[in-house]
C-alpha cells in the first residue's frame, strides 16, 4: 500500500495488481542509459573511421616518398633490391640491420654523454633516424621486388613502377596482420637496412 504518489526514475517497474497506490503513478524512462550507449557507439565508429583514414594517409605518404626515391635513383634502388633478395645475403643483411638498430643509438648516447664527442654523437643519431626512415621505405620496395620475383619465377627479373606500387600497398596491409604480419614487416625492415649498408659499402670501395 502506497499512501502517496509513486514516482520512479529509470529502469523497469512492475506494479502488482494487488498493490494499492493512493496517489499518482509516474515512471520515467531511463534515457540516460540509451544516450550513453549511443555516445559509445558514436565514438567507437569515429575511432574506426580515423584508423582507416590514417592507414590510407600513411599508405599515400609512403607511396609519395617511394615514388620520389625510385624516380630519382632507379638504378640505386634496384641494386638495393637485388642485394636484399639475394638468398646468400639474407642472413647477413638481417644481422647487419639488427646490429645497427641496437648499436647506433647506444654509440650516439655515449658520444653525447662524453661532451667531447657530442657533435659526432649528434651526427650518428641523425644518421640513425635517417636509416630508420630509409629502411622503412625500402622495406616496402623490397616487398614489391619479392612479389615480382615470385610472380616471374624463372623469368628475367624485371622490376619497375608497377611492383613499386604493389610493394607499398602490400607492405601497408602487412602491418594489419597481427604477429606474423608485424614479424614479416620487421624482417623486411632489417633486411633493407642491411642491404643499404652493403650498397653503401660497395660505393665506398669503388672510390
Amino acid at each position: 500500500v502506497v499512501t502517496r504518489d509513486l514516482t520512479v526514475f529509470g529502469g523497469k517497474v512492475d506494479v502488482s495488481s494487488d498493490a494499492k497506490v493512493a496517489g499518482k503513478q509516474t515512471i520515467y524512462k531511463d534515457d540516460g542509459r540509451e544516450e550513453s550507449e549511443e555516445r559509445r557507439n558514436f565514438w567507437g565508429q569515429f575511432a574506426r573511421d580515423m584508423f582507416w583514414w590514417g592507414q590510407i594517409f600513411a599508405m599515400l605518404s609512403l607511396m609519395v616518398v617511394v615514388a620520389v626515391i625510385y624516380g630519382l635513383y632507379p638504378g640505386f634502388t634496384q641494386k638495393v633490391v637485388l642485394i636484399g633478395l639475394d638468398k646468400s645475403q639474407i642472413g647477413k643483411n638481417l644481422g647487419l640491420g639488427l646490429l645497427m638498430l641496437i648499436v647506433m643509438p647506444i654509440a650516439a648516447l655515449l658520444l653525447l654523454v662524453t661532451g667531447v664527442g657530442a657533435m659526432l654523437g649528434g651526427v650518428v643519431l641523425l644518421a640513425y633516424i635517417l636509416y630508420i626512415i630509409m629502411s622503412f621505405v625500402f622495406g616496402a620496395i623490397l616487398l614489391g621486388g619479392l612479389l615480382c620475383k615470385l610472380v616471374q619465377k624463372q623469368k628475367k627479373f624485371q622490376f619497375g613502377w608497377l611492383w613499386v606500387i604493389v610493394g607499398v600497398i602490400a607492405f601497408q596491409l602487412l602491418h594489419l596482420i597481427p604477429v606474423l604480419g608485424w614479424l614479416g614487416a620487421a624482417a623486411l625492415f632489417l633486411v633493407s637496412w642491411g642491404s643499404l649498408l652493403q650498397m653503401k659499402w660497395q660505393i665506398v670501395r669503388k672510390l
